[in-house]
């Protein structure tokens, strides 16, 4: 039982990359937590946000598959080797989805309209993903539903508002989404050149620019943060959230590494991968542990209540 669950849920769905959208959620959760949100419907969002990334996950791979795209082995030994079929994916692909809508109708009966608004935008840029990456807008697209969406969709679900705030903590929180897709497009660098795919990545033409293109989006990333501070829109016990600083650089480091040397392990992959995504996990976690903090132990005059737009 644990073997099967480890191959469809950790090789075929790629469930490693689940961290993102869980420590992500946990930013506007905590924000709904402290608006006196509606903790269960925060954490159905959170269901349903799940089953729609797993889905893309798998239904990128069969579009990969599909067009014969060449990829990273540990991304499809399971095709390679015979362990599964590509329709055996594509069914899979569609439990996940099917999932997510039922998750989606509900919320938007109990939510409103724009619970299906945000949802659809969602959903069309999940199954638009492979297409996208055709055009420079794959990591974009990323950070668009794992920033502003993912955020207003669960913040209103939760208090049935938006307010600046939450607009303005996504934008990090997108950044360094979109980081973990760049290092993913990085190591893939030689295999989309191959396949013809425009990731940000291959535009800039370069892996070196690339390396350094990342690490500045770190700084962007963490500059809005500390204005966030600043501007009281996050408290300050959330500059603590700096300390990643030592895994950023070894990360840098890595991918020099890397980028030097062309045999590279499975290993290789999954490792700067990990690495990558736990600089978000690590950033997303501190933050969220600042506002429940300040929300349960020594409140503090927050803009949240302030600057509603919707």
């Amino acid at each position: 039982m644990k073997n099967i669950f480890k191959f469809w849920f950790i090789q075929v769905s790629r469930g490693y990359s689940l961290p993102m959208s869980i420590t992500n959620w946990l930013v506007v959760f905590s924000l709904g937590i402290f608006a006196n949100g509606n903790i269960i419907y925060g954490i159905i969002g959170l269901v349903g946000f799940i089953f729609a990334h797993l889905g893309t996950n798998v239904f990128d791979d069969v579009v990969d598959q599909w067009l014969k795209i060449p990829k990273q082995k540990y991304k499809s030994v399971h095709l390679d080797n015979g362990q599964t079929s590509i329709k055996s994916i594509l069914k899979l692909a569609i439990i996940y989805f099917f999932a997510a809508t039922i998750i989606g109708i509900f919320l938007t009966i109990k939510c409103g309209y724009l619970v299906a608004i945000l949802a659809m935008i969602g959903g069309i840029i999940a199954l638009l993903y492979p297409k996208l990456n055709n055009y420079v807008l794959g990591e974009i697209s990323v950070g668009l539903i794992f920033g502003p969406l993912l955020f207003m969709g669960i913040y209103y679900i939760m208090t049935a508002t938006i307010t600046k705030q939450v607009l303005l903590l996504s934008i990090p929180v997108g950044i360094f989404t979109i980081i973990v897709l760049m290092v993913h497009s990085l190591m893939d660098y030689d295999f989309d050149l191959t396949s013809g795919k425009k990731t940000l990545v291959i535009v800039l033409g370069s892996k070196l620019l690339a390396l350094n293109i990342i690490f500045s989006l770190i700084i962007v990333a963490y500059f809005v943060t500390l204005m966030l501070i600043v501007f009281n829109y996050l408290p300050i016990t959330a500059g603590a959230s700096f300390g990643t600083i030592i895994i950023i650089l070894t990360l840098y480091k890595r991918l020099a590494l890397y980028i030097e040397n062309s045999n590279h392990s499975n290993d290789d992959f999954i490792k700067n991968f990990s690495l990558a995504q736990n600089i978000g996990t690590i950033y997303c976690i501190t933050i969220s542990a600042s506002i429940l903090l300040q929300k349960f132990i020594t409140p503090f005059s927050s803009n949240i209540a302030m600057y509603k737009i919707f």
